[in-house]
Parts: structure tokens; sequence; C-alpha cells
């Protein structure tokens, strides 16, 4: 249990670098929009990526949802007890958000 604890972390914090490093790279933070009309930055991306991968290879049975990557059906997700979601990083507000969806 101690190494999924630390392997967890330890990803977590890759991906908080990935994003410190697009925070502080640029006075603007560049916002692209998705199809559904809402934001997506390089910093999304990267967080995302690192995630998306470390924890499939860390826990390949446990589903992995980004609003970055395939959603999967509403359906599927109802199945799901708990999952995690960020916001408020385009507005450089310095406020940690994080909280079940």
């Amino acid at each position: 249990m101690k190494h999924l604890l630390d392997e967890t972390v330890r990803l977590c914090q890759m991906a908080g670098e990935a994003i410190l490093q697009v925070y502080h790279s640029a006075e603007d933070i560049d916002i692209q929009t998705k199809t559904d009309n809402s934001p997506v930055t390089a910093a999304d991306l990267a967080a995302h990526h690192i995630l998306e991968l470390g924890l499939a290879n860390l826990l390949g049975d446990v589903p992995v949802l980004s609003e970055e990557g395939e959603i999967p059906s509403a359906e599927i997700r109802a199945q799901w007890r708990r999952y995690w979601g960020t916001r408020d990083f385009p507005s450089k507000n310095d406020k940690k958000s994080c909280s079940p969806r």
C-alpha cells in the first residue's frame, strides 16, 4: 500500500511541476477552446498526459477521467463512486481548487 501511495504522490508532483512550468512561462495563459466551448491550456494537457499514463501503469483496472481525454458515457460514469476535477487555472488566481464532481 505504501508503494501505491508513494507512486501516486510522485505522479501528482510531476503533474504539478508541469502545470507550474506553464503557469510561470508566460504572462498570459494561452487558452484554447474545446468543441464544447470549455477552456483548455497547455498545462491541462501536460498534467493529463502525465496522470493518465502514470495511473494506467499503476492501477490499470481503475478508470482515469479527464476532460482532456475520452469521456465515457454517462451510463458508465454513473457506476463510478467518485472522481476528481480541477478548475481556475486559466484565471491565474492562485486558488487551489480540487473537488469531486
